[in-house]
């Protein structure tokens, strides 16, 4: 596990590759989370209302937008049934997969990342590894001087407070 943060955004139109692989301007979306798999992850994929939201003329766009299936009448993530809902899923834990797919478990909860429903949609993806104090090492050397000359600018802003408040309205 890598003690170093990662954190990793994708937005765009999301698509498909010649393989059939989940892509986002080209790029390919799973070798860009599997190095996550297994850590502890803050989690973000929506749906993004993209521009313009309501074509001149037109009714509402499915997805406010993000949903480039309308044309052809049906949409994977539902938008020719609900038009206006917005797909979000937000969570964190550990970064899985299995058969059914992406996952994050969360004490033994699972959240579903569906990432099948990104694909014709314009969305965001956003994976953060969350701060883990284990791997964080104490600073080397001795910090008494530093804590010390805190200590100095800290009386020093006290002080300049203090006179502050007696300074007359």
């Amino acid at each position: 596990m890598s003690a170093e943060p990662v954190v990793l955004t994708l937005e765009g139109l999301f698509g498909a590759d010649a393989e059939g692989r989940l892509c986002v301007a080209g790029t390919p979306v799973i070798e860009q989370i599997t190095p996550l798999l297994g850590q502890r992850v803050r989690f973000l994929v929506c749906h993004l209302p993209h521009t313009p939201i309501v074509e001149e003329g037109k009714s509402l766009s499915w997805g406010w937008g993000s949903c480039q299936w309308q044309a052809k009448g049906t949409c994977p993530a539902g938008h020719h049934l609900h038009p206006d809902k917005m797909f979000y899923v937000s969570s964190e834990g550990f970064l899985g997969q299995d058969e059914t797919g992406w996952f994050i478990d969360s004490d033994g909860y699972r959240a579903d990342l569906h990432l099948d429903s990104l694909t014709g949609h314009y969305a965001r993806l956003v994976a953060a590894t969350v701060f883990n104090q284990e791997t964080v090492t104490p600073p080397e050397g001795n910090v008494s001087p530093r804590l010390d000359a805190l200590k100095v600018e800290l009386a020093a802003v006290q002080d300049l407070l203090t006179r502050l408040r007696q300074v007359p309205k």
